[in-house]
């Protein structure tokens, strides 16, 4: 699959090289980043979806499933975090694989959304672990959805960046963290923060 170097990317043609890409891998699946680029010998494409719509975005668009991991659980509560903000009045723009942040609330609050399934520990103890990966924080307001055994929301934890300079959080069943529990008050407190120095 060859394209020219300045290919004028419109969204039928981005759709059409997809489902391209998915035949030529006899696959019934939105392809992967690494098979795109194996297929096309470039990242031209890849560069597009990750630059519009993202992989899930497009994938939605073209009713194809993505391929499971652990990264597809996270973005599968980012859009239904996203879908919650919304009904709540909320502004919400998901932003594109691999940015800095998941979500940006009334063009002003940047949010990482963490997911995280319960882990029983030897002696009977229930928590969930959440990965920050960086102690200073790209974000405003980190969201962590805790999940049942189910994969049920049990908790959603609305908790502002700067009170969190670690890189794994762990909330158990009586943790200093439930005060964080459906904080959405945070959200509005900081979007009027960011409109009153604009």
């Amino acid at each position: 699959m060859e394209y020219v170097h300045k290919t004028k990317w419109t969204d039928d043609l981005v759709k059409q090289e997809i489902l391209k890409v998915k035949d030529s891998l006899k696959i019934n699946r939105m392809p992967t980043r690494k098979e795109i680029e194996l297929v096309t010998q470039n990242a031209r494409l890849t560069s597009k979806i990750s630059r519009s719509k993202g992989y899930y975005g497009w994938a939605k668009e073209l009713g194809l499933p993505i391929k499971e991991s652990q990264t597809t659980i996270g973005k599968q509560y980012e859009f239904q975090i996203k879908e919650i903000l919304q009904n709540k009045g909320f502004i919400v723009r998901k932003m594109p694989q691999n940015y800095a942040f998941d979500l940006l609330v009334n063009e002003n609050v940047k949010i990482d959304v963490k997911v995280a399934k319960p882990y029983i520990s030897n002696k009977k103890f229930k928590y969930h672990t959440f990965n920050l990966y960086k102690k200073y924080a790209t974000c405003d307001i980190y969201i962590c959805i805790c999940l049942d055994e189910n994969e049920i929301i049990e908790r959603i934890l609305i908790i502002p960046a700067m009170k969190l300079k670690i890189t794994q959080l762990a909330v158990g069943k009586d943790s200093k963290y439930n005060e964080f529990n459906n904080r959405f008050d945070y959200l509005k407190k900081y979007s009027s923060f960011y409109q009153e120095i604009y």
